[in-house]
């Protein structure tokens, strides 16, 4: 099952990457052990191979990575700071677990009698 993942609003578009603002929420994913809570700093580059394939890319709007094209071995960079200084990250940790064999939970349809 593919799905899009939004993750920031758009930066900047080059020929092959695109920079979002992340907030920490998504710096949290990627970097769960750091404390982070200053928004709007930080800026994630993502290879455009990774960004959705339905949902146009659009500097100033919000972008879609597609959930099929993420593996763990898929890489961006994060500049943590704000500040130009980019390291190397994954972005397999961006596609949240689903485990599809299992079934959904039972209805609770009335099930305030």
């Amino acid at each position: 099952m593919a799905f899009d993942i939004g993750i920031g609003k758009c930066r900047s578009i080059t020929d092959d990457t695109v920079d979002v603002w992340v907030d920490s929420s998504v710096v949290r994913r990627i970097l769960p052990d750091v404390a982070w809570k200053q928004a709007g700093i930080s800026v994630l580059r993502i290879p455009q191979a990774v960004c959705s394939t339905i949902r146009p890319l659009v500097v100033g709007e919000e972008v879609f990575l597609g959930s099929d094209a993420l593996n763990a071995k898929s890489f961006g960079q994060l500049d943590f700071h704000g500040n130009g200084d980019f390291s190397r990250v994954g972005l397999g940790k961006l596609v949240p677990v689903l485990d599809e064999s299992q079934p959904p939970p039972p209805s609770r349809k009335n099930s305030w009698r």
